[in-house]
């Protein structure tokens, strides 16, 4: 099993394979870690960047830079303040805590000895004197549907945890201590003013990101969140290339919105179809163990892009799913006791996990301005599902996940626009029209019509109207049968 872009910080040093390094750290502890996992270190060893950070804020210095000055302080508030200002998939090694970034989209585990970003290493170390086959790993089955993500914080293993994005984790005591989501700067700000500081500093963080030399490879779809990271990138003169995944379950209007604008803005794009890495059934099987059967087999082929246009070197797949953490989604569908009902359906893992969050949640003092369906969306959704996918996806090849909405300080800035423009994203219209008018010449998914997705739209209606009407057996037979029909003759 390929252990790809991982690592482990213990006590003691840990070789997997011919591939692992490892340095001592302050603390007298050592980061082993896979040698193509991006990291950064302080000169004296006691505040190491894992992954990949980039300034927002022209105004200071990169996190290559910051993490030498953060060595010289102890004080979690200096870190939120130099943090808040990053963007990428990244943790923080920082004296003695494990700091994620603002979605803990890069992921962590503990055990109450060590943490590690890989699921089944722990279990491996944790039963290090047993003859374990990577087969036997705990897992729980997860079907796709309402609540078709894992909640933190508990893990089918038993005696190993998930970090939360509301969490810090202190390696000295082995206990987890409460950090703030989001802090509120920016109260007296307009909408436009906000919109206009998102702006700049969006701009700034993705030009540090193509500093870097690397290709970048551009998710577009038919929605308003790609639609303003190429809106992003052209005004940042980036080179970059466009494509879209073709795993499905896409809606009519995206590949031919996608394949449009990549026409519009004249870059190359691509069409990636899932059959290729359905067929890799091995490096199916090491992603569903990797992650513990954490996720579906379709996130895998919704979110992987084909290694073989890489000529060996490092990607940047830009995508934009933390987005949606601003539309307050969660609290539009179903109460807390209604998602609690839904994840007991789901067995006894899933119903004791979601009330340890729930107690958590109960117990934070510094997070209580945050609706708790919408801290459910940031930590489940974005900081176990999300996150649960991209660090599975990590070990597969060369090809890196970057969120560019992975920001705290754009968070910020945008938590307190006008709730009707945040809800239906006005303001990423007006993004896109600012930064890359011929943009906005192209309809988005909801507004586009063509044959094709006038024939999609009656079929959501049909499957409405025979799920109310016909045995539940049957409707299932049927909607499974029209799903295949719709997929291949139709989307694709």
């Amino acid at each position: 099993m390929v252990h790809n872009k991982q690592w482990i910080w213990d006590t003691e040093p840990h070789v997997i394979d011919e591939t692992w390094l490892s340095i001592e750290t302050s603390g007298h502890r050592y980061l082993s870690y896979q040698k193509n996992l991006h990291i950064k270190t302080s000169t004296d060893k006691s505040v190491i960047l894992l992954g990949w950070a980039w300034q927002t804020d022209e105004k200071q210095e990169s996190p290559a830079e910051e993490i030498d000055v953060l060595s010289k302080t102890y004080s979690i508030d200096h870190l939120y303040d130099t943090e808040c200002t990053w963007f990428g998939r990244y943790v923080v090694l920082f004296h003695n805590y494990v700091w994620m970034d603002t979605t803990g989209n890069l992921g962590c585990y503990y055990d109450g000895k060590r943490v590690s970003s890989s699921l089944v290493l722990l279990w491996k170390l944790r039963n290090s004197n047993e003859k374990l086959n990577e087969e036997d790993i705990p897992h729980v089955e997860i079907i796709l549907g309402n609540a078709d993500y894992t909640p933190g914080p508990l893990t089918p293993i038993k005696g190993i945890r998930r970090l939360l994005p509301s969490q810090m984790y202190d390696v000295n005591t082995s206990k987890t201590e409460y950090r703030q989501l989001i802090k509120h700067h920016f109260s007296k700000l307009t909408d436009e003013e906000r919109l206009q500081q998102y702006k700049k500093n969006a701009l700034y963080g993705i030009k540090q990101m193509g500093s870097t030399g690397l290709p970048l490879w551009c998710a577009i779809t038919g929605g308003k969140d790609s639609r303003v990271a190429v809106a992003l990138l052209e005004a940042a003169n980036l080179d970059y290339n466009g494509y879209i995944i073709d795993f499905g379950m896409r809606s009519a209007a995206d590949v031919p919105i996608s394949k449009k604008i990549a026409k519009i803005i004249k870059k190359p794009w691509l069409k990636f179809v899932t059959q290729k890495i359905k067929q890799d059934s091995k490096r199916v099987l090491d992603w569903n163990r990797h992650c513990a059967y954490l996720s579906h087999e379709k996130a895998i082929y919704a979110r992987h892009i084909d290694d073989s246009i890489s000529d060996g070197r490092d990607i940047f797949s830009i995508r934009c799913s933390i987005f949606e953490v601003l539309e307050d989604i969660y609290t539009q569908e179903f109460t807390v006791d209604q998602y609690l009902e839904t994840f007991s359906m789901r067995g006894k893992y899933f119903e004791e996990s979601f009330k340890e969050w729930l107690d958590i949640v109960n117990k934070d003092n510094i997070n209580g301005d945050i609706k708790i369906l919408t801290r459910m969306y940031w930590e489940f959704r974005m900081g176990c599902w999300l996150s649960t996918n991209e660090q599975a996806c990590d070990i597969m090849d060369n090809v890196t996940n970057i969120h560019i909405f992975n920001c705290r300080r754009n968070l910020e800035l945008l938590w307190e626009l006008n709730e009707t423009t945040r809800h239906t994203r006005d303001w990423e219209r007006t993004i896109v029209n600012e930064l890359c008018p011929q943009l906005s010449k192209i309809p988005y998914d909801r507004e586009y019509t063509n044959m094709r997705l006038k024939f999609y739209h009656a079929y959501v209606k049909l499957v409405g109207w025979l799920k109310i009407h016909i045995p539940i057996s049957l409707y299932k037979r049927l909607k499974f049968i029209m799903n295949h029909i719709i997929n291949t003759k139709w989307i694709n």
